[in-house]
């Protein structure tokens, strides 16, 4: 009978053990936004130049009431 106060330690097969962490220059900069640009880093030079205000978002189609909001109109639902 084993002894239930040991815990048995399985090394698993998707353990990130051993691996160099990614930088935070990477994690903070790579993304998939093609809009941007279709190389990897940019977005991340190319977003600062996007403008976010004033955007309106409009719900339209097959609803009861067609609707157009401001985003912080938006942000405060």
């Amino acid at each position: 009978m084993a002894d239930a106060t040991k815990l048995q330690t399985v090394k698993s097969p998707l353990s990130t053990s051993g691996l160099t962490p990614t930088s935070y220059k990477d994690i903070t900069s790579y993304n998939n936004f093609y809009e941007f640009g279709v190389e990897k880093d940019n977005p991340a030079q190319n977003a600062g130049k996007m403008r976010t205000r004033p955007w309106k978002v409009t719900v339209d189609g097959q609803v009861k009431q067609k609707k157009t909001v401001t985003i912080e109109e938006l942000f405060e639902l």
